[in-house]
């Protein structure tokens, strides 16, 4: 029967350790000796880009442009933030080695590559379409799980419609299937038509250009205004709920009104707790041109946002389950 070779083994009635232990040893020295140049070079890096903290819980605030595509723009600011805080994240990842390597002390623990500590978390909210412009915010750190309870809220649109034609994407980047008439309408009778039907819980069903299968859902429209009426030409604002499309709003108004109509224009200027204030153009090239410390600079703390929030709010301790006794131990006096 083949047995596993013995950690250790006796020399003249002495403990001696094995050649596999010896080896181990050595390899956890020499890792422990990479670990320390690896921890000076990212110091020193650090200190020269000033960048010597990881951020623990912020946000990045972008101005999307119109004409720019979502993905890639976020791409790119993705990309900076690795590289700015590329040098703090080896120095947090290194000091988890030597502590770990601290802990272990004799026991011939190798330590584990710990991709989690050289990666810094990153993700964005909801999206836009490439002809709109506005809010994209990038939660960094712990700010990804606070993203989507940030995100969580009323949005503000302001949106320019064409009346008179719709496209099948309800907007200028589609193709033209229909043409009516507009001369009937009447700002009083758009405003009325507005207040009553299409203000305050509706039901919705998205565009078929957005790719989403399900029907109609409820949606809230706390503010459906007109800011410029100069037919076919008309401007609104609208403020309402995660998950209503503006563009399909308009459409159904326009049908409403025995008309068509299609975006030109769209603007967010508020999402949940995020506006627009204190953010950055989101152009690539303007990106592209930021020095770390600028993008520094940037950040958003998540008690900025919103006062208390960070550190998490500790959980609530779980209720001791009371043990149950048998009805046949229960002593009755």
């Amino acid at each position: 029967m083949r047995t596993a070779t013995p950690a250790l083994v006796f020399v003249r009635g002495k403990k001696t350790l094995s050649k596999t232990k010896h080896a181990k040893i050595e390899t956890m020295k020499r890792w422990q000796i990479k670990v320390e140049k690896w921890h000076t070079r990212a110091k020193e890096k650090a200190r020269v880009m000033g960048l010597e903290t990881v951020p623990e819980c912020h946000f990045l605030v972008l101005d999307k442009p119109a004409g720019e595509i979502c993905q890639p723009m976020v791409n790119v600011a993705k990309k900076l933030l690795r590289l700015a805080y590329g040098a703090a994240m080896d120095m947090r990842y290194c000091a988890f080695q030597k502590y770990r390597v601290q802990e272990t002390k004799q026991e011939i623990v190798l330590p584990k590559e710990g991709k989690v500590l050289r990666t810094l978390p990153l993700d964005y909210g909801t999206t836009l379409e490439r002809y709109a412009s506005g809010l994209i915010v990038i939660g960094i750190e712990k700010g990804v799980k606070l993203l989507g309870q940030f995100l969580d809220g009323p949005h503000v649109y302001e949106c320019t419609a064409q009346f008179g034609t719709a496209t099948d994407t309800l907007h200028l980047q589609g193709k033209v299937i229909e043409e009516s008439s507009y001369t009937h309408i009447t700002k009083e009778f758009m405003e009325e038509m507005m207040e009553t039907c299409f203000t305050g819980d509706i039901m919705q069903a998205p565009p078929i250009a957005s790719g989403v299968v399900y029907q109609a859902i409820p949606v809230q429209v706390h503010a459906f205004k007109v800011i410029e009426y100069d037919l076919p030409r008309v401007r609104f604002h609208v403020r309402c709920s995660e998950r209503t499309h503006v563009s399909k709003l308009v459409h159904d108004l326009a049908h409403a009104l025995n008309s068509s109509a299609h975006l030109t224009e769209l603007r967010r200027s508020q999402c949940g707790l995020f506006s627009l204030d204190g953010s950055i153009s989101g152009d690539r090239k303007y990106l592209n041109s930021l020095e770390p410390k600028q993008l520094e600079s940037h950040l958003k703390h998540a008690n900025d946002v919103k006062p208390g929030s960070w550190p998490f709010a500790p959980q609530r301790a779980r209720r001791k389950a009371i043990p149950r006794v048998s009805p046949a131990v229960i002593r009755t006096e």
